[in-house]
């Protein structure tokens, strides 16, 4: 649920303090994503971001004295906030870790207000978007609209209809990405081909296919992974560049995080907990 202000607590004194340290910051089409840690008894005045961006506080928790009613943004909250929104920020006796994500050019035509949120879903949609974008393996495309549903999630719009079949124009983005899986065109490509906004794909796509694109995407590499592993002796770097993976070492991470096996594993047959089947992998997408 999402609600305009936080929960509200008693104001704490902040003055301005030590820098912000453990800054680091990565951008990925068009997507930029930051992490840093807020010392303690720290504020600034107007802090914002010129594109709509998301605060999530990980740890310790930060106020916003400017806000309606006024309260703590504590440990597993979000904050959304439109473009160009500026907010006084304060924190307290704890070093307040965070994570901000702000929208690609993509998400502009968005509309969104400034709320907060502790629902789970929306927590790991953030998390999933800063992982796509922070890897060095991560795929730009899958970054992109990763980052667009998320804002779409949050967005003044009403919901998009349901629909009763699949519309032949995301048919044909599937077929696709069946075909270009392990070289993915831009999204501006994909959209441009659809003949629809990036946002409305991204939603679409989910709600007739169950996986977001990156996640089909992924899902489509380790199948086409699990398939050569098994079928042929081909070297394991060999199997990883035909697969769409950057190199060995990211396939054998992708595929130990969506089946529990290694690579090696898998070629011959073994299993830690039973053989790893195609629904198996598509749960752990899900």
């Amino acid at each position: 649920m999402w609600m305009t202000a936080p929960p509200r607590t008693a104001p704490s004194p902040a003055v301005d303090a030590s820098p912000i340290s453990d800054y680091q910051e990565w951008t990925r089409a068009g997507v930029t994503v930051t992490r840093a840690s807020l010392p303690v008894n720290w504020s600034a005045r107007r802090m914002g971001h010129d594109r709509a961006h998301l605060l999530l506080i990980v740890t310790g928790s930060v106020e916003h004295p400017n806000v309606s009613g006024g309260g703590l943004c504590r440990a597993g909250w979000l904050r959304a906030s439109p473009a160009g929104d500026r907010n006084t920020l304060r924190t307290d006796a704890s070093v307040v870790q965070c994570l901000v994500v702000e929208a690609p050019e993509s998400a502009d035509s968005v509309p969104l207000d400034r709320s907060f949120s502790a629902h789970p879903r929306l927590i790991s949609m953030v998390k999933e978007v800063a992982r796509s974008v922070s890897s060095e393996h991560g795929c730009a495309v899958t970054a992109e609209l990763s980052a667009l549903e998320l804002f779409a999630q949050l967005s003044r719009r009403t919901r998009m209809p349901a629909l009763v079949s699949t519309p032949w124009w995301l048919v044909q983005v599937r077929d696709a990405l069946h075909d270009e899986f392990t070289a993915p065109p831009e999204l501006a490509e994909i959209a441009a081909r659809s003949g629809h906004h990036p946002i409305y794909l991204a939603r679409a796509f989910r709600q007739h296919f169950g996986l977001s694109v990156g996640g089909y995407l992924r899902r489509l590499r380790i199948q086409a992974a699990m398939s050569s592993l098994r079928s042929s002796e081909r070297p394991l770097s060999e199997v990883a560049f035909v697969s769409g993976f950057a190199d060995q070492s990211h396939m054998t991470r992708a595929l130990r995080a969506y089946t529990g096996m290694t690579p090696r594993m898998l070629r011959h047959g073994r299993s830690v907990a039973g053989d790893c089947t195609t629904t198996s992998v598509n749960r752990a997408l899900l």
